[in-house]
């Protein structure tokens, strides 16, 4: 589903077919569900979206106004491959992208979900909506900022403050998740990806002005994934004074092409995966593609040093089939 006002005729004709068909006797699927937010649609804040009640292929699509939305909410929904749950953004007249604020940033209040002051987008982790594995979201055409120390939110449980390492968005655990032509800055962690994820997809974002003063730890994106691939990015200089890097990544079956990288302490940092059971896997999937079925395979680990461009041996194991 889109977020062109066009489309209200489109999405609307299957729920009016639904009302008709309870009429006559017959039993339908309940059809997909488009939220508006903004001046002049459905709902006038992020919040007083039923967020709890998303389902398969709903849409939520935020207008710009002039003013910031200053909101933050969790994701938990399975879509599909056919019917994708997407947040969108509605550009403004002159291509303004409506901007999610972290800065005195306020959670609905049903919502009930962990790591509140790590994220202001954030996908998976919770009890309210119910705890299953998110799949198939899509996030697009925002602009999110602001979620660091000193800023504070509005959470469940009152005044809260934004962790050191806070991120625009922040993916817990999920599968087949896109984030697609956003602006991500002005945080801990400009975007923050945690193991549990698989099949990331990250691009035309633009994602600077991150980090924390005189800090190795946070940088304009950290990631650790079962497969996960930027293309066609901006990354920018992190914020005056922090000197985190700017593209750091430990996941497995990473692609990082098509990219514009400036500045940072590394431009990429390529470090070791945290996690021996993605290492693994990688390694079996990359084996048995190539149609290799030896007992075991001698497996080099290595690590790419920037600036040099150069790999060294990091440790050498066998690896049983």
């Amino acid at each position: 589903m889109d977020c062109h006002p066009n489309t209200f005729l489109r999405e609307c004709a299957p729920a009016l077919l639904g009302v008709c068909a309870v009429w006559c006797g017959l039993a339908l699927p309940c059809a997909a569900r488009t939220y508006g937010v903004g001046p002049d649609v459905e709902f006038t804040n992020i919040g007083d979206i039923p967020r709890e009640s998303l389902a398969t292929g709903d849409s939520v699509c935020i207008y710009w106004r002039p003013e910031a939305y200053h909101e933050k909410w969790v994701v938990c929904v399975r879509g599909t491959p056919e019917k994708p749950a997407t947040i969108s953004g509605v550009p403004g007249s002159d291509s303004q992208l409506p901007v999610i604020d972290g800065h005195n940033a306020v959670t609905r209040s049903v919502l009930g979900y962990w790591h509140e002051p790590r994220g202001g987008v954030k996908i998976g982790g919770a009890s309210v909506p119910a705890d299953v594995l998110p799949a198939h979201i899509t996030i697009e055409n925002l602009h999110i900022r602001s979620g660091r120390p000193p800023y504070t939110f509005e959470g469940r449980d009152g005044e809260g403050w934004h962790d050191k390492g806070a991120a625009t968005i922040f993916l817990e655990k999920g599968e087949h998740i896109t984030m697609r032509n956003c602006i991500l800055k002005d945080c801990g962690n400009g975007f923050f990806c945690a193991s549990q994820l698989s099949d990331v997809l990250i691009e035309r974002c633009s994602i600077r002005g991150n980090g924390m003063e005189n800090r190795i730890y946070e940088h304009n994106s950290y990631t650790e994934a079962r497969g996960i691939t930027f293309q066609y990015n901006d990354y920018g200089p992190l914020r005056e004074g922090c000197r985190g890097n700017n593209l750091k990544d430990r996941s497995s079956g990473a692609v990082i092409r098509y990219n514009r990288i400036q500045d940072g302490n590394r431009q990429l940092d390529l470090v070791d995966n945290n996690h021996e059971a993605q290492l693994t896997e990688l390694l079996l999937a990359v084996a048995r593609s190539e149609a290799l079925q030896p007992t075991s395979l001698i497996v080099s680990l290595t690590r790419w040093l920037p600036p040099t461009g150069q790999f060294y041996q990091r440790t050498t194991r066998p690896i049983s089939f």
